[in-house]
């Protein structure tokens, strides 16, 4: 019990020790992560878009 206390009584430490990011930031951060989750799932719908096109096109000369 005494190693599970020492435990509890340094991570409580470690935690008063980190900066943590202010509202502001966690606000920015998130509309960035939105933002390019949303540009890249765009460029990967495109890219999907492009390719299986191509393939069909391929498919199509090459069965005829």
């Amino acid at each position: 019990m005494g190693k599970f206390a020492t435990f509890v009584k340094d991570s409580w430490g470690e935690l008063r020790r980190v900066t943590w990011p202010t509202k502001d930031d966690v606000i920015t951060t998130t509309i960035a992560v939105l933002v390019l989750t949303v540009i890249f799932s765009f460029f990967i719908y495109l890219s999907d878009k492009l390719l299986s096109t191509a393939v069909e096109w391929v498919y199509r000369i090459a069965g005829s």
